[in-house]
């Protein structure tokens, strides 16, 4: 564990593991949702990623989180990395990768 690049890792398992987005995508979700972080989970069902009912209809790439959403995410940090990593890969999908 000591001295890894997370971003190599990625690379290796596309590579040697001939992984596409998706997977990486569910894998970096799941780092989250079986993390030993404190707090709820953003998901309420995480096998359909069904949202918590605090933050129903508010998940990135919202601006920003309805109020109960937001006291739900200060209340978890396992939620507010969830939230985050959402976010990141909204913006991430939302970039035009044509040349």
């Amino acid at each position: 564990m000591s001295r890894i690049d997370l971003s190599n890792e990625y690379l290796r398992a596309a590579v040697t593991y001939n992984l596409g987005y998706r997977d990486l995508k569910a894998l970096a979700r799941n780092a989250l949702q079986y993390s030993f972080l404190p707090g709820e989970s953003l998901w309420q069902r995480y096998d359909r990623l069904e949202i918590a009912e605090a933050c129903a209809g508010t998940l990135p790439p919202s601006p920003a989180p309805s109020s109960t959403c937001a006291a739900f995410l200060a209340s978890s940090e396992r939620a507010r990395e969830q939230w985050r990593l959402e976010a990141e890969l909204a913006a991430f999908e939302a970039l035009d990768w044509t040349p």
